[in-house]
């Protein structure tokens, strides 16, 4: 087996699992994911076998956005060329996600102004992270949903929106890979067989 193909069954699969059982996905929800790497694949991934009813996943790149609708069966997102928040209303029947992964991290990027005021920011040491992507999966869950911070992030962020966590009673979770846990379990035990890629 390529190193290429281990780091799923080593990091990435595990990672995108917790992801997805930790922020609650449950049979019949709607679920979006900001990233479309390796982990933003795998907690799409893991949302389907977990009986999610639609998962959406958001990227700017073509060749991860059709690898995921290609192996995983997922919707995808393209943020430079689609209204993202439009269209997260319209696929979730005016309600927003039921559940939102961020699976972005500290280097978000953005084709609006947010991402040259969080750029410049970082230059002046006013804050480590760019938060773009947990903004918008704050911004996009529906009311009393949940939000899993996937990604990995430094230190500091400006402009996080937490009165939007309050007003819409958001549970909002984060956390790194539990890796004694997941590591040595795969994805859990049932869907372990289902996690990587196919092919």
């Amino acid at each position: 087996m390529s190193d290429e193909r281990a780091l799923f069954a080593s990091d990435s699969a595990p990672t995108g699992w917790m992801g997805a059982d930790l922020a609650g996905v449950k049979p019949g929800d709607v679920v979006a994911v900001w990233g479309a790497g390796a982990v933003g694949q795998m907690a799409a991934r893991a949302s389907v076998l977990l009986g999610a009813d639609r998962v959406i996943v958001i990227d700017r790149l073509d060749n991860r956005l059709q690898m995921a609708q290609t192996h995983l069966g997922v919707e995808t997102l393209n943020y430079e060329q689609q209204d993202v928040s439009g269209e997260l209303l319209e696929r979730s029947g005016g309600r927003g996600p039921d559940v939102c992964i961020e699976a972005v991290g500290m280097e978000s990027h953005s084709s609006g102004p947010q991402f040259w005021y969080d750029q410049v920011k970082q230059q002046l040491r006013i804050e480590s992270d760019r938060p773009i992507a947990a903004r918008e999966a704050i911004y996009n869950c529906r009311k009393g949903g949940s939000v899993f911070i996937l990604g990995v992030f430094a230190g500091l962020v400006d402009k996080f929106p937490l009165g939007a966590v309050m007003n819409k009673g958001l549970t909002l979770r984060g956390a790194q890979q539990h890796g004694q846990r997941r590591s040595r379990q795969g994805c859990g035990p049932a869907e372990r067989a289902g996690c990587a890629l196919p092919g």
